[in-house]
């Protein structure tokens, strides 16, 4: 268990270790003292504390998968951020291709507050996108090499939700075609494409 009753000095341990708790972690699963651990060993925890929390922000716009969720919870333990960060990326190969790239301009937009809160409601709204819309992503992502691109990215993302909504209108008098000559149509995935598959089968 974590215990943070340290002398005052220079052997204060960072602020993010000191208050483990108030940052979501679990104390309870984390087997350290703070006050037997050498500068070098505080600094490998700090590193982890922080790589742990980098790593909840990255997987928090994917939250209402149930896989992501298991992630999360595994990360009440920043000790195991290196193998949730390998399931996170198995995991978005193919539920999320394109929000690796997307991260690997992370620094680019860590400039300030202000600035990084922009690059995560990019994240946000992406992560939001059907699957159709995944090589448009791919071909945005030139843009994230700079945060001044920010308002031509939200533009370009504004199209991509007007060109899913169209697409989710034809499917809608699709369906209610189908409907009116009595079939009944029920779609186990939420992907466009997979919802026009059905409809194309039953229109034969």
């Amino acid at each position: 268990m974590v215990t943070d009753d340290v002398s005052e000095g220079d052997g204060m341990p960072p602020p993010q270790i000191q208050n483990l708790e108030n940052l979501g972690f679990d104390v309870d699963a984390i087997d350290i003292e703070l006050d037997a651990l050498s500068a070098s060993e505080l600094e490998q925890i700090q590193a982890k504390v922080s790589l742990a929390l980098l790593l909840r922000k990255r997987i928090q716009p994917f939250l209402s998968s149930t896989e992501v969720q298991e992630m999360n919870q595994d990360l009440a333990n920043p000790f195991n951020v290196e193998t949730v960060e390998s399931r996170f990326l198995q995991w978005a190969a193919t539920n999320a291709p394109w929000a690796p790239g997307y991260f690997r301009w992370y620094q680019a937009w860590s400039e300030n507050e202000d600035v990084l809160s922009q690059y995560w409601d990019i994240i946000e709204r992406c992560a939001k996108l059907d699957e159709s819309s995944w090589t448009s992503l791919d071909l945005l992502l030139p843009l994230l090499s700079e945060s001044a691109n920010h308002a031509r990215i939200l533009s370009e993302l504004a199209l991509l939700v007007d060109d899913e909504g169209r697409q989710r209108t034809l499917l809608e008098k699709a369906v209610h075609q189908l409907q009116a000559k009595g079939y009944t149509i029920e779609f186990s995935s939420l992907k466009i494409i997979d919802q026009f598959d059905i409809v194309e089968e039953m229109q034969t």
